[in-house]
Parts: structure tokens; C-alpha cells; sequence
């Protein structure tokens, strides 16, 4: 199956440094919880859009642009 076959259709927007209202460890730490399962599972968004706080997620030193990058190589555009 091709790459662009296994994702969805779902885009994944992210506006804040992470996921939920807490301090920027534990909203990156929620939001690495949500996406480890979908990265192991194959369950490939369509796309993930960052925005406005959410673009410090895919900036040098992010926690969580190792596990971006696995998305990005198997095609799943992130937009910032």
C-alpha cells in the first residue's frame, strides 16, 4: 500500500505549544501521548497545520520534532 494510502483525510490543526492548558512540558508531553499511538498504528492524519504557538513544536530543540519528522517521512505534510 502506498504511502498516501494509509493516511486519512484528517488535518490536524495545532495552535498551541502542545496540547490542553497546563505548562509547555506537560501540553508537549499531551501531545506526544496523542500522536506516539497514531505514528505506531499507521493512523496518518492527512496533514498536521501549525500556527500561531503551535509552530514552536516544529522549531530546533522541540521535544516533539523527532516524532514530526517520522510523520513527515511517510508523507504527511506538516504546514507551518
Amino acid at each position: 500500500m502506498a504511502d498516501s494510502a494509509k493516511r486519512g483525510c484528517t488535518m490536524l490543526l495545532v495552535t498551541r505549544n502542545g496540547m490542553g492548558r497546563a505548562d509547555s512540558s506537560l501540553q508537549q508531553e499531551f501531545f506526544a501521548k496523542y500522536l506516539r499511538p497514531l505514528d505506531e498504528n499507521d493512523m496518518l492524519p492527512g496533514g498536521i497545520c501549525f500556527y500561531t504557538e503551535g509552530v514552536k513544536l516544529v522549531t530546533e530543540g522541540s521535544p516533539l520534532l523527532a516524532l514530526l519528522r517520522s510523520f513527515e517521512e511517510r508523507g504527511v505534510p506538516l504546514l507551518v
